[in-house]
């Protein structure tokens, strides 16, 4: 009688074995699945920092680019005030001197 309970007892902690390791298995496989998962998104996730990262050097080069062409704007209008404020004087000296011409000779006349 020992012996038939021996061998039940065995034979049902043999079963409860296998069943642990199917459930096992089962949860191995799915601990995979989430890994895998898992890096899909951590790769999504680092493509979308490059693409950020990418975008935000472009969004910087482009205000570079614009603030140069402000600096240059504004120092081409420094230069071209500055050549007309010389035209003006330069209109202006010999304005006076054919005034000065014109009465010298009238004076002289």
């Amino acid at each position: 009688m020992w012996s038939w309970v021996l061998g039940s007892l065995i034979v049902v902690y043999l079963i409860l074995v296998i069943l642990q390791y199917r459930e096992y298995r089962v949860k191995v496989t799915e601990v995979k699945e989430f890994r895998s998962v898992l890096d899909k998104m951590k790769s999504l996730h680092q493509f979308k920092q490059d693409q950020m990262k990418t975008f935000k050097d472009e969004h910087d080069h482009v205000i570079d680019v614009a603030w140069d062409n402000v600096v240059q704007i504004s120092e081409y209008r420094k230069q071209l005030e500055q050549k007309d404020m010389a035209y003006q004087k330069l209109i202006h000296k010999k304005s006076n001197r054919r005034k000065k011409k014109v009465r010298g000779k009238r004076r002289k006349a």
